[in-house]
């Protein structure tokens, strides 16, 4: 009698913490974010992008849709492995139909790293939640509730629908381009391209033959449906590119260049030290900023035609 009883005392004091449990995860889930706002233009509009930017933050920051002639948006985010692209490719695989070139970013970086293994990891959860893309098992990952402090969440909630004053969790354009990395707040050149060649620079390959088999795979991808692939090794500020380690550039260089090579479909353009991007073009030591990626995306679009 008194386990009954304890039981249901337990019951009706459960049950309104899981509905608001519940509500609040659908309201944080409504809150728009970089990420549903790139799902949410995709799904309505991936019959008609003609041309579509993949890759990490060099590609988020440094090439702006508004400056290509065809249709044009930018998927890419801070910190997305070439794991994303692929899926975001397959995702949408039956909507390509008007796809003609895919812009996808080689850097220095891409083979030597993964997001699951980077302290960017606790992004993955917005892959899930939002995209759908079930790449760990990890089940927090998979709920907004569980991921941040509950003030936080709340103050987060409290703004958007009562105060209407959250806008902070946008950082781009409607067509997906980073807009934040401006000329106005640029940071020192030299002392962040010193850290971020640091930063990208692997300790071992161990993450080397898994990028490149995802590489190969988004190359069949496109070639299998006649679609342009032009990888990129993007531009690049004097601190960072003279910093980097010689063995992991060259053997980078040398493999885009010859998986290049194996298919007809695919350019490779190597920009890392391009004499056309200057100190004015740089948001950090190697991200540009939006002279830089007006200057970018003039000379890709140029590429294209």
């Amino acid at each position: 009698m008194i386990l009954k009883k304890f039981t249901k005392t337990l019951f009706v004091f459960f049950i309104p913490l899981l509905l608001l449990g519940i509500l609040a995860e659908v309201a944080l889930r409504h809150i728009p974010n970089d990420y549903s706002l790139k799902k949410r233009y995709l799904d309505k509009n991936a019959e008609n992008i003609q041309v579509l930017i993949l890759g990490s933050s060099h590609a988020y920051f440094g090439l702006d849709p508004q400056y290509f002639e065809s249709s044009c948006f930018n998927a890419g985010y801070v910190s997305q492995s070439i794991l994303y692209d692929l899926d975001i490719l397959e995702k949408y695989r039956h909507d390509w139909g008007s796809l003609k070139c895919v812009i996808l970013p080689v850097d220095y970086f891409t083979f030597y790293s993964t997001l699951k293994a980077s302290v960017e990891s606790w992004r993955i959860r917005y892959y899930q939640i939002y995209y759908g893309f079930y790449n760990t098992l990890i089940p927090e990952d998979n709920f907004e509730i569980l991921n941040n402090k509950l003030d936080y969440s709340l103050k987060r909630i409290y703004k958007f629908y009562i105060a209407h004053s959250d806008s902070s969790n946008i950082t781009q354009s409607k067509l997906g381009w980073g807009k934040v990395y401006n000329s106005s707040n640029k940071q020192d050149l030299d002392s962040t391209g010193i850290r971020a060649a640091k930063r990208h620079t692997a300790v071992d390959d161990r993450y080397f033959n898994e990028n490149v088999r995802e590489l190969k795979s988004i190359m069949e991808f496109t070639s299998q449906r006649k679609i342009k692939l032009i990888l990129l090794t993007f531009p690049s500020y004097r601190s960072y590119y003279k910093n980097l380690d010689t063995t992991q550039l060259n053997r980078t260089l040398s493999t885009v260049q010859d998986l290049a090579h194996s298919y007809s479909n695919c350019s490779y353009y190597n920009l890392l030290t391009d004499p056309e991007f200057s100190g004015v073009d740089f948001y950090d030591g190697d991200h540009l900023n939006e002279l830089g990626a007006k200057k970018l995306s003039l000379k890709i679009n140029g590429l294209i035609k």
